[in-house]
């Protein structure tokens, strides 16, 4: 018993009649290449070739960051008697873009087109409006142009106030945005009115605006 499979023994250990046990010095392992003709003569099937780490497109996790659909943006909305303030959050709750508009015809449509510009004219679905009013010239833009608008109540940004009590026209956006984002599913999507309904409404419109200037033309006349 002096080799055992090539491996050469040192020393008996233990004697035993009719028992021994060996220690056998073991070799180093060596380490298998394959030549590089046998390499290159296997299939592409059969090789198997180290890659580099693969790049991902971080904008492809913006896009759909859950892969359960399409991405949705969160604009909210501070209307006022002057000016309206927007924000627009991501499903990451992150900014994408602000912006101050004035209340007038041309206003209006800068609006429209900007949040065009960020969810496009084709997915005007994913673009859910905050607002905290469900009337108004505001609204009425927006649904004709076919965005879709959450009305909610005013306390509702209050309670998502920080302590510190800061208010401002961006931060109350923002606030709508962020109450969009978390409670969407329980907010109630206005529903466009029917023709007739629409054109009481511009009709009743029209009456105040003729009442405003008639007003500011007595204060004129009396001034």
């Amino acid at each position: 018993m002096g080799r055992s499979k090539g491996y050469t023994c040192s020393r008996k250990l233990l004697n035993v009649p009719g028992k021994g046990y060996f220690f056998h010095t073991a070799r180093p392992i060596e380490k298998a290449r394959t030549p590089p003709a046998l390499f290159l003569s296997k299939s592409d099937d059969q090789r198997v070739v180290p890659r580099a780490p693969q790049y991902k497109d971080p904008r492809a996790q913006e896009r759909n960051p859950q892969g359960r659909g399409p991405v949705m943006w969160y604009a909210g909305i501070d209307w006022a008697g002057q000016h309206h303030d927007t924000v627009v959050l991501n499903e990451q709750a992150k900014m994408v873009k602000s912006i101050r508009v004035q209340h007038s015809a041309q206003g209006l449509e800068q609006l429209d087109a900007f949040l065009q510009q960020i969810s496009g004219p084709a997915n005007k679905e994913q673009m859910a409006c905050i607002i905290e009013t469900n009337q108004g010239l505001l609204i009425s833009m927006l649904l004709e142009k076919g965005w879709p608008v959450y009305p909610v109540n005013p306390r509702t940004v209050d309670r998502h106030r920080s302590p510190s009590g800061a208010k401002t026209d961006h931060i109350d956006a923002y606030l709508l945005a962020r109450t969009g984002r978390a409670d969407l599913v329980d907010l109630h999507r206005l529903v466009p009115d029917s023709q007739t309904i629409a054109e009481l409404k511009q009709l009743t419109r029209d009456q105040d605006s003729l009442v405003q200037m008639q007003t500011r033309l007595v204060n004129q006349l009396t001034a």
